[in-house]
């Protein structure tokens, strides 16, 4: 009894296992729900797997199973996303009455969000990593939003300044109460209810004015000396020679900074002063940009910057599409290098996962200089590109490691089943095969081009083969004839 007992749970177990690998068999096939067992017998029968199961009818009843389970696995998922997406849906409108409230705060992150929020349905419904995707998005919109209208507003209160105090009435001791009180007999004065904003759009506009008054007085002051001194000049011996002072300033410059180059525009016979302080000034500002300007900022801050440091008269004498260029030239390295530093601080954080969504991305790498000295809206294109970049990479490595492996990828290479499965094992000890993971058909298709390839060198290999053997008896044939007719006493020619 006991041995009959024995005998039966090895049946069982034998039975378990073949309906068990029956049904690998049919996933490795790829056997979808819509399947009939009467077309896809064709393509499990020549397994040995098909071979375990004794009976048809068998194998036709486990195959229905399977497909039914297909089918409730599919239905299931269906409901779960149908589910899913009232709960996101459920949750957007959430945010939406946050935000018409006014009770949705832009400086709040998303852990903050989270804690507050997290025992109301509508948010803890959904997974942590959407919903703090869809916070994200919310928040960057509401951000661009408000800085629009905060921009549009301030323009339009400004028009509202010029209108009713034209540059023309400001004087340099005009003061901002003095505006204000112009202002207020007017209703658009109070289209800004925030007192602090108002004062400083005032200020700004008057600063502004006051600015352009003053550039224009020292631009006329500054012709007026120009055109005395060049009278004083010419009264002057103008083959007058350089004086000591300036070549001591400007082999100074040149050696406190050994990499600066002497600009092509320095003349090689100095011959006045004024032509040394022209180059010395050129030396100056390249200097000043080197020391000073470590972001991408409109050229005319820049300027603003440098007169502040030097004095307007560092700057009088220069040529202005000079300037520009220098800039110009100095900003593009700039940006160059920031954007290497950005992409060497992508391969630190991101390294292979390209899966990785931006916003998780940005998260990882905010608080980096790298990362906040590229332009906002260039960051995302950058991180795609990178992204691109580390897929053809994958792409790369892998079609070399399947060229290196001739031990493993032949011509009679099997393309499914259990030996194709073997092949993959043993090429994931290689990094390279193990970052294509993520994309298993690039994978396949990869390895079936090699193949391909091997088989077409081998038939053409033999195909030289053959037509060697054809041309070599060809020649002993024709051989042979030339002897017959030597023998018969023909001459050979």
């Amino acid at each position: 009894m006991e041995n009959e007992k024995e005998i039966k749970k090895m049946e069982n177990k034998e039975k378990e296992y073949n309906e068990a690998s029956f049904k690998d068999l049919l996933k490795e096939k790829n056997i979808t729900e819509d399947g009939v067992f009467e077309k896809d017998i064709f393509k499990i029968k020549f397994d040995q797997r098909y071979e375990l199961i004794p009976s048809l009818l068998e194998k036709e009843k486990l195959y229905n199973a399977y497909i039914a389970e297909l089918k409730k696995n599919s239905k299931e998922k269906k409901e779960e996303m149908k589910i899913l997406r009232k709960n996101i849906n459920k949750y957007k409108l959430f945010l939406k009455e946050k935000i018409e409230k006014n009770d949705f705060d832009l400086d709040m992150n998303f852990i903050d969000f989270n804690d507050k929020y997290y025992n109301i349905e509508e948010v803890k419904n959904v997974p942590e990593q959407q919903r703090e995707l869809i916070f994200n998005e919310t928040k960057t919109k509401l951000k661009e939003i408000y800085e629009n209208n905060k921009q549009e507003t301030k323009e339009k209160y400004l028009a509202f300044i010029e209108k009713e105090f034209p540059p023309d009435k400001v004087r340099l001791l005009t003061t901002i109460d003095h505006i204000k009180n112009v202002l207020k007999q007017k209703k658009e004065y109070l289209s800004i209810s925030s007192k602090t904003e108002r004062n400083d759009i005032i200020k700004e506009y008057l600063e502004k004015v006051k600015n352009f008054i003053k550039n224009r007085n020292d631009h006329i002051e500054a012709k007026k000396k120009e055109e005395e001194e060049k009278r004083k000049l010419e009264e002057q011996n103008k083959d007058l020679k350089v004086s000591k002072k300036y070549i001591k300033n400007i082999k100074e410059i040149l050696k406190n900074d050994k990499k600066e180059p002497i600009t092509k525009n320095m003349p090689l016979n100095y011959t006045t002063i004024k032509d040394l302080e022209y180059n010395n000034h050129i030396l100056i500002f390249k200097k000043f940009l080197s020391e000073k300007i470590k972001r991408r900022i409109p050229y005319e801050e820049a300027i603003q910057l440098f007169i502040k440091e030097y004095g307007k008269e560092s700057i009088n004498n220069l040529e202005e599409e000079i300037l520009q260029k220098i800039y110009k030239l100095y900003i593009g390295n700039l940006v160059m290098k920031q954007k290497d530093e950005f992409n060497q601080l992508l391969n630190e954080v991101v390294q292979y996962n390209v899966d990785i969504p931006w916003g998780e991305a940005q998260r990882m790498m905010q608080y980096d200089i790298r990362y906040q000295n590229i332009m906002p809206t260039e960051r995302e294109g950058m991180y795609r590109e990178y992204r691109d970049n580390i897929y053809n990479r994958v792409l790369s490595q892998f079609e070399t490691l399947v060229n290196e492996r001739e031990d493993l990828i032949t011509k009679d290479t099997p393309l499914e089943g259990y030996e194709y499965n073997k092949i993959l094992i043993n090429l994931r000890e290689d990094p390279r095969a193990q970052r294509i993971e993520r994309y298993p058909d690039k994978r396949d298709k990869i390895i079936r081009a090699k193949v391909k390839e091997l088989k077409h060198k081998f038939w053409d290999e033999e195909k030289k083969k053959k037509n060697q053997l054809l041309n070599k008896k060809t020649e002993r044939e024709r051989n042979a004839k030339l002897y017959q007719k030597w023998q018969k006493g023909n001459v050979i020619q």
